[in-house]
């Protein structure tokens, strides 16, 4: 048996290049299912790792839809309803409902002021359009800051006077030195406070020498916005569409969630119009069950793959079996037992199979590691947070893969095996 087994390696190191493109699909086959096993659970670890760093506590979003039998509704290119104006949930009655419910928790989400202010320091001056801002909220707003920091929860509980600027604006207000730790005085309509900058966020198109024509977001706490530039805050300011509400300390969410819609429902009171509610986690499970169809979905076509590559396989010991066919008539003519040329060639494919398995699970280790060092690093530049995917490669989703692998290499090399032992000797003595 052994003899048999180095014979088949032989044969394949024989025929080269045949034998590298009959391992091909296996090679392919085994790849594929390496690489979807793997990356789907690291992105769905990664996934909730990510969610988990960006809100720190789940979040409960409250939207205005379109009651049942509301059928003057408009939509948007998107398929979005289109809120008429005059429909709007005010965050300052959300707020005192929270009050009620739990006392930790509190509205997120700030908004911009329809005046246009502007940003003094050293004698230099560029507008601003102030925009109220939250704790940890510049991602969502699709900022990276490259210097100091967000604004923080404490900030917003004690009404710090703290703002975050361009970066370009930064470098023409304080000519070019670190303005983190440093007084900006804000100006909006006759109201004059000054702020301090702990933070800078990147801008794009914007250059040094015209920023003092083009204004920018200045970022400041929502607390403060709130109490200090109250005279310039109008009705607009107030309403929203949607409101994100915070679940921090929330044990019973569901119970949470039902309780605030129906204190917050009672005061909207709109028959064409009504509310709907569902959490971060919520629809971060939606998400992650999505993803796991769509993985199983690719997983069968990998398997798919897998099949054709063992066809290949097949293919090509029915051409080895006719190439071979002398060879075999001068074997059965020496004695030769029926069961030792099945697994001659049944030891062949296998080899075949073994081989493609091999070089696959050792490409998918080294592609796994590779990509997952990529997007752990594009997605930490793009995200501004940090970010390691974890890639590892579970030994039962190898072993399932090998095993998977090998079973076909044999069946696909049954048919050409027994093709080669009914033959018969004189026929095949003659055969050229």
């Amino acid at each position: 048996m052994p003899e048999i087994f180095l014979f088949s390696i032989k044969m394949m190191f024989k025929n080269k290049m045949r034998s590298f493109l009959t391992m091909l699909g296996i090679i392919i086959g085994i790849l594929s299912l390496i690489l979807i096993v793997v990356f789907g659970k690291s992105f769905s670890v990664t996934f909730s790792s990510v969610t988990e760093s960006l809100f720190k506590n789940d979040q409960l979003l409250i939207n205005i839809i379109p009651a049942e039998d509301n059928k003057n509704v408009v939509y948007d290119e998107y398929g979005i309803a289109v809120i008429p104006e005059g429909i709007s949930l005010d965050i300052r009655d959300v707020e005192k409902q929270l009050k009620t419910i739990n006392a930790d928790s509190y509205v997120k989400g700030g908004g911009t002021l329809s005046e246009i202010g502007s940003g003094e320091n050293q004698g230099r001056t560029t507008k601003f359009a102030i925009d109220s801002s939250c704790a940890d909220e510049m991602f969502l707003k699709g900022y990276t800051i490259i210097n100091g920091r967000d604004i923080s929860r404490a900030d917003e509980v004690y009404k710090a006077s703290v703002a975050l600027i361009s970066d370009v604006a930064a470098n023409y207000l304080f000519r070019g030195e670190d303005p983190i730790g440093k007084s900006l005085t804000l100006k909006v309509r006759n109201n004059i406070t000054p702020v301090n900058v702990i933070g800078v966020y990147q801008t794009k198109g914007i250059s040094d020498e015209d920023i003092s024509e083009v204004q920018t977001y200045c970022f400041v706490n929502r607390a403060f916005v709130e109490s200090e530039l109250a005279a310039v805050i109008d009705d607009s300011y107030w309403e929203r569409e949607s409101v994100s509400v915070t679940m921090k300390g929330v044990t019973d969410k569901e119970a949470f969630k039902n309780e605030l819609v129906e204190a917050v429902a009672s005061g909207f009171n709109n028959d064409k119009w009504t509310l709907e509610a569902y959490s971060l986690s919520e629809q971060i499970g939606s998400t992650n069950a999505i993803i796991g169809i769509i993985m199983k979905i690719i997983f069968v076509i990998a398997a798919i793959s897998l099949l054709i590559g063992g066809i290949g396989i097949m293919n090509v010991m029915l051409i080895t079996v006719t190439e071979r066919t002398n060879e075999i008539g001068v074997r059965k003519a020496l004695g030769a037992d029926n069961l030792v040329i099945i697994f001659q060639f049944l030891c062949e494919s296998f080899v075949l199979s073994l081989s493609g398995t091999i070089i696959g699970v050792l490409l998918g280790f080294l592609l796994s590691k590779l990509m997952g060092f990529l997007a752990g690093g594009m997605l930490q530049n793009s995200l501004g947070i940090p970010i390691s995917i974890d890639i590892s490669l579970p030994f039962s989703v190898i072993a399932l893969a090998v095993v998977f692998s090998l079973v076909i290499g044999v069946v696909f090399g049954i048919y050409p095996a027994l093709k080669a032992v009914k033959m018969q000797v004189v026929d095949a003595l003659r055969y050229e």
